[in-house]
């Protein structure tokens, strides 16, 4: 029998999903690449609706941090970060001896599995070589400066937020730096 999920069928006899994941999966993530699977594979541990929750979690995160930045400037920075620590410690309070979390300079939130580093950030700091300064639609050899909003999960990788990106700035994209939603 298959079920609707949000976004895809899934056959509960077989455990797999009729359609590929959207989510292409992380470099450093060999299971996470497999689009037929759900949770990297182990739904008892991981959760993932439609296959793009790390999206919606910071665009959860930076809605709510947004306009404190844009009207206060560095001081809501640091009111955001304080707020970000908070809920989500308490999200994470029942898996509090497996995670901890952190927040400190260019990091709103830094999500730490214990032994294991990093499952989540959103991240806010210079990109040298990947952000430059666009010019009547063209990139420029001139670098931006100022921060890039940004998020990672386990790898490397910089998910760069798209509406977040200043309209002068051209971003030069990788497989360790992409532009998403």
């Amino acid at each position: 029998k298959n079920y609707y999920l949000q976004a895809r069928y899934y056959n509960s006899e077989n455990g797999a999903f009729l359609a590929l994941d959207p989510h292409p999966g992380d470099d450093d993530e060999p299971l996470s690449q497999n689009g037929y699977t759900y949770g990297n594979n182990n739904p008892v541990m991981h959760v993932d609706p439609n296959g793009r929750i790390a999206k919606y979690i910071a665009q959860i995160l930076l809605f709510l941090a947004k306009p404190l930045i844009r009207k206060y400037g560095g001081k809501a920075l640091n009111k955001a970060r304080k707020y970000m620590v908070k809920k989500a410690r308490k999200y994470l309070k029942k898996w509090g001896s497996k995670y901890r979390i952190e927040s400190n300079g260019g990091v709103l939130l830094k999500i730490i599995e214990k032994g294991k580093g990093r499952v989540f950030s959103i991240d806010f700091h210079r990109l040298p070589g990947i952000a430059y300064i666009k010019k009547y639609g063209k990139k420029t050899k001139k670098q931006y400066s100022k921060g890039i909003w940004h998020y990672h999960f386990k790898s490397d990788t910089h998910y760069i937020i798209a509406e977040l990106i200043p309209k002068n700035v051209f971003i030069k994209t990788s497989s360790k730096y992409k532009v998403v939603w």
